[in-house]
């Protein structure tokens, strides 16, 4: 199985904003699973999501934005 990993870093300054982040893959058919890592560097809590390529779209990135919650924070995709 080829996997990809994209990791990206959320400075505290923007993790509770409506910024949209990017997580670039480029040709999905170039690997079989997508692991994105997304850490907030005010905590260094990371969180892990997993993305068959068939779930991708046939452009070249996915975006999310962040939020916290009740002291939870949380990815949007």
């Amino acid at each position: 199985m080829r996997i990809k990993k994209v990791n990206r870093n959320i400075p505290g300054e923007r993790e509770n904003s409506n910024d949209r982040f990017r997580v670039r893959y480029k040709d999905k058919n170039e690997f079989d699973l997508l692991v994105v890592n997304i850490c907030r560097l005010k905590t260094e809590e990371t969180v892990t999501f997993e993305f068959t390529s068939d779930e991708l779209p046939d452009k070249d990135s996915i975006h999310f934005s962040t939020s916290i919650e009740n002291g939870v924070f949380r990815v949007h995709w």
